[in-house]
């Protein structure tokens, strides 16, 4: 778990290849002529060295139970509800599981097949509030899979046939959120996003508009539940949207600066923009989108001459919606002794929720103290960790 999980981003970037051949505030822009949406100002020079600055109290350390049943692969997905932390691994166990607050495995959905209420791959899921149900989507076979809340298979419904999806999120009980695999469109636009009405069994909206090819770049963690939307950000199209089973708007726009993804960059050849990637600066959000009434956090990274000559670093920026203050830290190693926090993945009221390697930790000399009651070795499985970000932070 332990080596490919620490390298996951960068797998990513080299599949990517391979198959392919904080800050100073909130300013607002004009769209001709229309409102105008607030710009998410990020400077990415400058980032906070070390998390004590900005977080209030002490993280809460939480190892999730390691047994033969429990083994995490890799945590793709996390949703915290009802005091429960339900993680998705799509690859290697094909599994969702649950934890209680406390990290005990209460049941895990693996119920790999082609028959009912079985899937070939969990390529999402969700947690359905009105319906009391965790709904898995299995693309290869086109349905939708309903378990209720304890692991219990409940029931299918079939996904739309019409477009290939690679994600969705729960609007309410009669309409949810997909995400369109735009890859198909290659170098032309298209909208990500189509939301659908159950009951009437048709698509009733669309809009995220953007370059078929930026969807090579495969994340979770698109879409942020709110009070009455839905947030979602696209990797490389750097505008957060909000969504409603009524209508889709652009409701910020994040501003990286030097090295964004132009257009110019999303049309190019998949080779061509995989070599550009290769030898040059850039910086480009990676989504993992979460929200409360005080936060909006998102990840991005940056290359200051190119992939292969000085690799990458990951970075989480929290936006302040009071006062309009952005916050970067880096991800890297400036953590709990010198370990590399993977997230936030999920926020539970004022509590975001990351996660540590146990690998990483049992191989820190310097955290061994710290984490000595965790009982961790490198095959363990992760430990989640739960903080609040102070909302007087000056940078």
């Amino acid at each position: 778990m332990r080596n490919y999980k620490i390298m996951t981003h960068y797998l990513v970037l080299a599949v990517f290849f391979i198959n392919l051949i904080a800050c100073t505030g909130q300013e607002h822009n004009t769209r001709n002529g229309e409102p105008a949406l607030p710009v998410i100002k990020v400077n990415t020079e400058d980032s906070i060295k070390n998390y004590k600055e900005i977080i209030s109290g002490t993280p809460e350390l939480i190892p999730l139970e390691t047994s033969e049943n429990s083994i995490i692969g890799t945590i793709d997905k996390l949703i915290h509800y009802n005091n429960k932390y339900f993680i998705l691994d799509t690859r290697k166990t094909k599994a969702v599981f649950c934890f209680d607050s406390e990290g005990k495995l209460l049941f895990k959905i693996n119920r790999v097949g082609n028959g009912v209420g079985e899937f070939i791959m969990p390529f999402d899921f969700d947690i359905a509030p009105e319906e009391k149900l965790l709904k898995v989507i299995d693309i290869n076979q086109g349905k939708m899979i309903n378990f209720s809340l304890d692991g219990t298979f409940v029931n299918e419904e079939k996904l739309p046939s019409s477009t290939q999806l690679m994600s969705f999120c729960i609007i309410d009980k009669h309409h949810y959120a997909f995400h369109k695999d735009g890859r198909d469109y290659g170098q032309g636009l298209t909208n990500f996003i189509k939301v659908y009405n159950k009951t009437q069994n048709t698509f009733i909206n669309e809009g995220v508009y953007d370059i078929g090819n930026t969807d090579t770049y495969k994340i979770f963690n698109e879409f942020a539940k709110y009070n009455d939307h839905i947030s979602f950000v696209h990797a490389w199209t750097d505008t957060i949207y909000h969504i409603s089973k009524s209508e889709i708007q652009p409701a910020y726009t994040i501003d990286f600066g030097k090295g964004k993804i132009t257009q110019k960059i999303k049309t190019m050849d998949l080779p061509k923009m995989g070599n550009f990637f290769l030898k040059n600066r850039y910086v480009f959000h990676t989504g993992q989108i979460t929200e409360n009434k005080d936060f909006i956090s998102f990840q991005w990274v940056k290359s200051d001459e190119g992939f292969e000559k000085t690799g990458e670093g990951s970075f989480t920026t929290y936006f302040i919606k009071k006062g309009a203050q952005v916050l970067n830290i880096s991800q890297n190693k400036n953590w709990i002794a010198g370990t590399s926090i993977k997230g936030p993945l999920n926020i539970a009221n004022e509590y975001f929720i990351g996660y540590l390697e146990a690998g990483e930790i049992s191989n820190t000399n310097k955290g061994k103290s710290i984490f000595t009651d965790l009982n961790l070795n490198e095959n363990s499985n992760p430990v989640l960790i739960r903080y609040k970000i102070k909302l007087n932070n000056v940078q």
